[in-house]
């Protein structure tokens, strides 16, 4: 009956253009969403933590698909690889161990100091504006995601919506 129904409201959308659809196009976000998977964006105004959502990418024209791990008020960490969400562990247990990615990026946008040591599996505290609509996205294949960690916070008004995957 559930799966009536969000095919019902998925239809509904589609009909009145609330959605689009989109193909994964990079394993930033394995386990999760495999490259290729086919997906549905849905316009979406309320945005939580651990939402996956589609965003206008802050560097080129592209749609980038990430998880939303901090959200206004929160503070990140990163420690040994594992993402720390005030204070908690990040409930997915996805590591950031062994990142291609360089640390530099990192500490720039965020204004850290060279005695701060941050890299891509150590960083922060790292706190998400409280009065701001912005966002801390995370890739779910920590290792291999160019994702807040190296551009910074994304605003809400580049979020395109929320993602629902096509089984």
């Amino acid at each position: 009956m559930n799966k009536l129904i969000k095919l019902a409201a998925i239809c509904t959308l589609l009909i009145f253009g609330c959605t689009k659809t989109y193909n994964m196009a990079t394993t930033s976000m394995e386990p999760t969403i495999r490259k290729g998977q086919a997906m549905t964006i849905i316009n979406n105004t309320e945005i939580t933590r651990d939402d996956i959502v589609a965003f206008n990418a802050p560097e080129d024209d592209n749609i980038w698909i990430f998880r939303v791990v901090g959200i206004p008020g929160d503070t990140i960490r990163v420690i040994d690889g594992i993402l720390q969400v005030n204070s908690e562990k990040d409930p997915y247990g996805f590591s950031t161990s062994d990142t291609n990615n360089s640390e530099d990026d990192a500490m720039e946008i965020f204004g850290a100091s060279e005695q701060d040591d941050w890299t891509a599996n150590n960083l922060g505290p790292i706190v998400v504006p409280a009065d701001s609509e912005q966002y801390f996205l995370m890739g779910d294949n920590r290792s291999n995601s160019y994702d807040s960690r190296y551009f910074g916070f994304i605003k809400k008004e580049d979020i395109i919506g929320t993602v629902e995957l096509k089984e």
